[in-house]
């Protein structure tokens, strides 16, 4: 026995053998041997092993009645068992308690048949097998104690792997609900998660994670142990998520809110912030004991959660499959476990937190950028306001004067006059020099709209009418499809007819061999919509985005201030205008401008 009680490592190796050995090896014959061991101090009494009786009678055996010495020589009638002891032809009982750290967890009972008393050192040898025995009961329940430290550090650690590399709360949600009912985690056969909302008057079912039915919980648990798969592979398959989505039980607590502030019992875990065991039949509030009952929810423990302080959600977790009990372990792993997930929640929100004020810091930067160019540009403007006045005023003036007199000796002079290519070349520079210089002028004075109601259709002919004979010279088709209601525009028309007329003029520059114009309009709920298309060379992909700003051109006589004059007028009116054009292939000008719904007319 003193090499059993070294070298075993658990009691049912170890109890059996010792009961019998008490009766057939160490003389103590004609006897019966009943060993009892609580499961932890101030649980009940188990039969642990006997012999010499049949296992009912021997559960009768068990205790020390009170009032009887311990490792004392007992007769049959001075004790508690006296009724089964005679029945069982027992005469008398030595009771020797079995003593951990002060306890007493339970007692080796020698029961006789024979009315001899024990020798002294009969006695003792019964004390001394009582103490090993609870030296090996400390000993087997330390290391196993050990053992389920090691697991629980080994399920933490798997599960923290997991919650680093959850990169959303969904992911946070399956690693912690996985863990509490993967088999080599908690164990639990359901968990349900409940979030808070963000005004802090429900939570709402967000996760669950279980078996709907007994026969779904076989076909998973089955599924399971075929596939023998470690605890952190499961923990890391977010890829699983999905099919937990689909479940039944799934869908049923999406479904579910818990009111909070109304003194419910799954809104008190928050007060005592740790788990709890509750009995859904205990509830005193109907809507939870409803929806708990739903769920089929009976014995269950709540474990709450917090971020930065805060309640944050909620998680149940039950044996609604095995029934098995919810002990004060589960509690503290289910505590364990939430710590870690609020730390790893906590991280979420930081880094989320993070974002934002990333993303918020990347839109100031872009308004800065966009305020700098906007100012860049006004000081652009600035300037060529104040060289379009000493223009005007420096030049405009000469410049009239010189087309006049030119124009005077053109129409005095024949074609076959010497003078008349020269004079012929003055006149169309002044003329161009006239439109820069107008270009300027229009270009850099103030482009306050004056609003009017009028029919769209008039202010479009009134420009194809200007333009048509210069269109005609060129061979260039003007083709119209506007539309045939008369539809009314809350616009400036001189502004208006002076951006078709800009953007008609680019496209005639860029139809020389000749081509078509389409020339369409149509009004929606939302917008009026003008289109001008060209048959013409396009215009570079590279050059799209340019294509608006002051100053550029593609053409080596032009100002670059047809096109920019054209956005800024669209501006005005709140408006828009896009570019469609490939080289080779014409260019489309989408002009959208709002309705007079949007502009209060």
């Amino acid at each position: 026995l003193s090499v059993d009680f070294n070298t075993c490592t658990e009691g049912d190796q170890l109890y059996p053998r010792l009961a019998s050995t008490i009766v057939c090896g160490l003389g103590f014959h004609d006897t019966v041997s009943v060993l009892s061991l609580r499961d932890h101090e101030g649980g009940e009494l188990r039969l642990r092993s006997f012999f010499g009786a049949e296992e009912a009678d021997a559960r009768e055996l068990i205790s020390r009645p009170t009032g009887v010495a311990a490792n004392r020589l007992v007769g049959a009638g001075d004790n508690g068992h006296a009724e089964t002891m005679r029945r069982l032809g027992l005469s008398s009982v030595i009771y020797s308690p079995i003593i951990v750290d002060g306890a007493v967890l339970g007692y080796l009972n020698i029961f006789h048949r024979s009315s001899d008393p024990l020798i002294g050192e009969e006695e003792t040898l019964l004390r001394i097998l009582s103490e090993n025995l609870g030296h090996f009961v400390k000993r087997i329940r330390a290391e196993r104690q050990l053992r389920e430290k090691v697991l629980t550090l080994s399920i933490i650690n798997a599960i923290s792997d997991a919650f680093q590399a959850s990169r959303s709360l969904e992911q946070i949600a399956y690693v912690f609900l996985t863990g509490v009912t993967a088999e080599q985690g908690l164990g639990f056969n359901r968990a349900f998660l409940f979030l808070l909302d963000e005004e802090g008057l429900s939570l709402d079912g967000y996760l669950a994670v279980g078996p709907a039915n007994a026969d779904e919980a076989h076909r998973i648990w089955d599924a399971l142990a075929n596939e023998r798969v470690e605890l952190s592979d499961i923990l890391h398959d977010f890829s699983r998520i999905e099919r937990v989505r689909e479940t039944e039980l799934n869908g049923k607590i999406r479904r579910h809110t818990i009111p909070c502030g109304g003194g419910g019992a799954l809104c008190k875990p928050f007060d005592r912030h740790e788990p709890a065991r509750f009995k859904t039949s205990e509830i005193q509030d109907a809507a939870e004991r409803e929806m708990l009952q739903g769920f089929g929810c009976e014995d269950f423990a709540a474990a709450p959660l917090f971020v930065a302080g805060s309640p944050t959600g909620i998680l149940l977790v039950d044996n609604h499959i095995t029934r098995e009990e919810i002990k004060d372990s589960d509690l503290q792993f289910l505590q364990l476990m939430s710590r870690a997930a609020q730390s790893h929640l906590e991280n979420l929100r930081l880094n989320e937190e993070l974002q934002r004020r990333l993303e918020s810091l990347k839109r100031s930067n872009e308004l800065l950028q966009e305020h700098r160019t906007r100012l860049a540009k006004m000081q652009q403007l600035s300037a060529l306001g104040e060289m379009a006045a000493s223009v005007a005023h420096e030049i405009r003036n000469p410049l009239v004067s010189v087309g006049g007199f030119a124009r005077s000796m053109l129409e005095e002079r024949n074609d076959d006059d010497p003078d008349y290519q020269y004079l012929k070349i003055i006149v169309d520079e002044v003329n161009r020099l006239e439109t820069v210089v107008a270009n300027l002028l229009n270009f850099a004075k103030p482009m306050k709209p004056n609003f009017s109601v009028v029919v769209l259709r008039d202010v479009i002919q009134q420009a194809i009418g200007i333009v048509e004979p210069e269109y005609a010279d060129a061979g260039v088709e003007i083709i119209t499809r506007l539309d045939r209601r008369a539809i009314k525009a809350w616009i400036d028309p001189l502004l208006t007819r002076q951006m078709l007329l800009n953007l008609m003029n680019n496209a005639l520059r860029a139809m020389p061999d000749g081509g078509k114009l389409y020339v369409s309009s149509r009004a929606y709920d939302d917008c009026i919509r003008i289109v001008v298309r060209d048959t013409g060379r396009g215009i570079p992909k590279e050059m799209h985005e340019k294509i608006f700003e002051p100053f550029f051109t593609t053409r080596s006589a032009g100002t670059g201030l047809g096109l920019a004059i054209v956005h800024r007028i669209i501006k005005n009116h709140g408006g828009t205008i896009k570019l469609k054009s490939k080289e080779g292939a014409g260019t489309t000008f989408l002009i959208s401008l709002p309705s007079m719904d949007k502009n209060g007319a």
